[in-house]
């Protein structure tokens, strides 16, 4: 099963004029940027309106910004994450980088500045961002170790939701299918509209595993972070974030004022009885 969606820049003008268009989608892609090889800083005028139209819809939304290899990967990246924070940007949504011209760069350089690219808005934005591309971009080299990313193909000769996959990818996320009309068109490889935010939004932060531990009198601090192989004040952390309240027991907190305050060692046995929170 695929979701349907579309892309959309300025090109489709406002979404009163491309939405009939489009039909039933579960998705849509919007062009935010393109810092331009002369230093231009192009912003879609119509991004916002796209943005917040495809909020309200409950639909799925990528925003992708036109890259270009002559230009700054560090400004390139800046320019897009500042116009995002603009538009309502969310932990469900996803971005892409649109990588298909070279600028006279050679396939080493731009496959550098691309992957650059990506690790930047993978760090900045949290999330897993996709690449967009077509067939014989990507097998003159261009778009080399960028195959743990997921790949966005242009490729409108092959049959809706079955394109042909170029090196380094082995599988396909996005297929774009038709370009000849007034909007493109495009599947998503995923099942659901929540897979689909799953996979691309931000990357959710998991909870360290915990165990529950009571002191009995005959070992130190020091030696259960040892026993555990982590820091004392992991195990104090653990404990306050996971205490009733979110406060220490009271003979807990006794405990920590007085290695605080220097009149206990955290490496003196710990009294018998505190409740505490170890890693798992």
């Amino acid at each position: 099963m695929t979701l349907p969606g579309v892309d959309v820049s300025s090109f489709q003008g406002p979404p009163s004029t491309w939405l009939p268009i489009a039909g039933h989608i579960d998705w849509a892609a919007v062009k935010l940027t393109e810092l331009e090889a002369d230093g231009t800083r192009y912003v879609n005028p119509e991004a916002a309106a796209d943005w917040r139209t495809l909020g309200s819809a409950k639909k799925g939304r990528v925003a992708y910004t036109f890259g270009h290899p002559s230009t700054s990967a560090a400004h390139t990246v800046a320019f897009f994450t500042s116009e995002l924070a603009k538009i309502g940007f969310t932990d469900r949504d996803a971005v892409c980088l649109d990588l298909e011209v070279t600028d006279g760069r050679s396939t080493a350089e731009v496959a550098a500045w691309g992957r650059e690219v990506l690790a930047d808005l993978h760090r900045v934005l949290d999330r897993t961002p996709l690449v967009y591309t077509f067939i014989s971009f990507a097998q003159e080299g261009n778009c080399a170790g960028m195959g743990h990313y997921p790949l966005w193909i242009a490729d409108p000769s092959s049959p809706r939701g079955h394109p042909r996959v170029p090196e380094p990818w082995h599988t396909w996320a996005a297929h774009q299918y038709e370009t000849t009309g007034r909007i493109d068109r495009d599947v998503a490889n995923y099942r659901t509209l929540a897979a689909m935010t799953a996979a691309l939004g931000k990357t959710p932060k998991k909870e360290a595993k915990v165990i529950e531990h009571t002191t009995a009198g005959h070992q130190s601090l020091a030696g259960l972070a040892d026993q555990h192989d982590c820091q004392p004040s992991t195990i104090l952390r653990l404990t306050a974030h996971h205490s009733p309240g979110g406060v220490y027991p009271g003979n807990v907190a006794a405990y920590i004022n007085g290695v605080f305050r220097g009149r206990i060692s955290h490496t003196d046995h710990m009294p018998a009885g505190l409740h505490l929170y170890l890693p798992q």
